[in-house]
């Protein structure tokens, strides 16, 4: 399957079902390889902001799971969306971006993602075409999640969402986002409103919304999705070390 087709067809998956990812922080290709052979899940993600894995990591992670055939996202801080185009040369085939703040931010995000005349990506010989050019290149779209993490991006949540057709979706960071508006990590009732507001305008526009589960069993997955998530990040590789 080509690069392209598996992008669409996780595009509508995302839309359309209920999707489980994997949240990678180690480095090690075995790691990734043992998570990404889980029939649990549908998709990973690669943790460049806070985890231990970087740019020179990545290539040989994707080998390692290469035969999953799942899609491989990567977690970056907006700060760095410099990289965006680097990272996806390597082979990966979406990002979701943390504290972002605005409809502006979209617009750099897209921007720097996508082949001109969207955007302003340059193509090149790379990773990800065996290092060959090849015009069905310029039809790749990759996925573009950005996260709702922080008090300003909550306050802006309606004029980011109005931009929903350059972006596949949001996800909520639970941690950030508590510490943003003052809960400190106790998820109280004031917490649990605001998770309920992004949940409606989400819905409202038709925008799939994600969350992560840092802690707890596939019984919360279950309750998440009654609640309206469409596609949730359940642990990490270094949580599940912890209770080992």
């Amino acid at each position: 399957m080509s690069k392209n087709k598996k992008i669409q067809n996780f595009r509508k998956k995302l839309k359309n079902s209920k999707l489980i990812g994997g949240w990678l922080q180690l480095s090690d290709p075995n790691i990734a390889r043992i998570v990404s052979q889980s029939k649990f899940l549908d998709w990973l993600c690669l943790d460049l902001e806070h985890g231990l894995i970087n740019l020179s990591s990545i290539s040989n992670i994707l080998d390692a799971v290469e035969a999953s055939k799942k899609i491989i996202l990567a977690r970056i801080s907006y700060s760095d969306i410099k990289d965006i185009p680097k990272i996806l040369d390597l082979g990966i085939d979406g990002i979701i971006i943390a504290n972002v703040k605005n409809e502006k931010d979209i617009l750099n995000i897209f921007n720097i993602s996508n082949y001109p005349p969207a955007g302003e990506r340059g193509l090149g010989f790379s990773r990800y075409n065996d290092f060959k050019l090849n015009k069905d290149d310029l039809k790749i779209k990759p996925i573009l999640i950005p996260m709702v993490e922080n008090l300003t991006a909550f306050k802006n949540l309606k004029k980011i969402l109005s931009y929903k057709k350059l972006f596949d979706g949001i996800f909520i960071g639970p941690v950030d986002f508590s510490l943003s508006i003052g809960d400190n990590l106790k998820f109280s009732k004031n917490y649990n409103k605001k998770i309920s507001e992004i949940n409606k305008l989400s819905k409202l526009y038709k925008v799939p919304i994600g969350l992560h589960i840092i802690k707890g069993n596939k019984q919360d997955i279950a309750r998440i999705f009654k609640n309206g998530v469409s596609f949730v990040a359940y642990l990490t590789d270094t949580v599940v070390l912890q209770n080992y």
